[in-house]
């Protein structure tokens, strides 16, 4: 848990931290910088720098920034229990603010809690209605099995914004769950028309193609993607 909340750290200030051993601090480093040491300190400051926001945020009581900040930190940091209590909090107070709307959507997302999902995700549209809100309020009826409602909002993303590719990816494995192979072909060769290395419209191409009986493509696809990207898809 402590070497994830290393590399959360170090993408929340724009750095790489690569897998390490805590017992070797040699192998402890943000882009060759930093010793096993050093990033622990930097670690035990992000937790701290969280205690604090909280407890600013609940002597103050109304304050959604310092709620709001709480709780990205504690995002950070993979304590998604925390952060959605805190940013809950801001949206308590604000239903509207977006940062926090934004962060709660991922909070619940990586909580795979997808009824609050949905509720969280139609905040979203309710603030500004865009291929982006929409997209995630069809993810979240998607997770859930409601295929009816995940394609209507998948369509209006499309429709919304028609340059937002996971929207295409997304609808084509919904497609395949419908048993429309073709539609599916479709809306995955838009993606890769526009992204030709993106990963994971091929993976769905893949078994677009298993869908039509082209095995040898398929396999061709499931390929490309296992050698590129070995333990997404294993």
């Amino acid at each position: 848990m402590k070497t994830r909340a290393l590399k959360n750290y170090g993408a929340s200030v724009g750095v790489e931290v690569y897998d390490i051993d805590l017992d070797d601090e040699n192998e402890c480093m943000e882009l060759g910088k930093l010793t096993a040491d050093q990033c622990i300190v930097l670690l035990d400051k992000k937790i701290e720098a969280a205690n604090d926001y909280k407890k600013a945020a609940e002597i103050s009581g109304k304050d959604k920034e310092l709620f709001y900040e709480a709780g990205r930190l504690y995002f950070l940091m993979n304590k998604y229990s925390d952060a959605d209590y805190l940013l809950h909090k801001a949206l308590e107070m604000d239903r509207y603010y977006g940062d926090a709307i934004d962060m709660e959507l991922k909070t619940v997302f990586e909580m795979r809690n997808y009824d609050a999902a949905i509720n969280i995700s139609q905040m979203a549209i309710d603030k500004k209605r865009c291929g982006k809100s929409l997209y995630s309020h069809a993810v979240a009826h998607d997770s859930l099995g409601h295929i009816d409602q995940a394609d209507k909002y998948y369509r209006q993303a499309k429709a919304d914004d028609p340059k937002f590719m996971p929207t295409y990816a997304a609808l084509a494995f919904l497609n395949l769950k419908q048993g429309k192979v073709d539609e599916a072909l479709n809306n995955v060769t838009i993606v890769l028309t526009k992204e030709p290395d993106n990963m994971e419209a091929i993976y769905v191409r893949s078994m677009v193609y298993a869908a039509k009986k082209d095995m040898q493509s398929a396999i061709n696809d499931i390929t490309r993607v296992l050698l590129t990207s070995p333990s997404d898809k294993a």
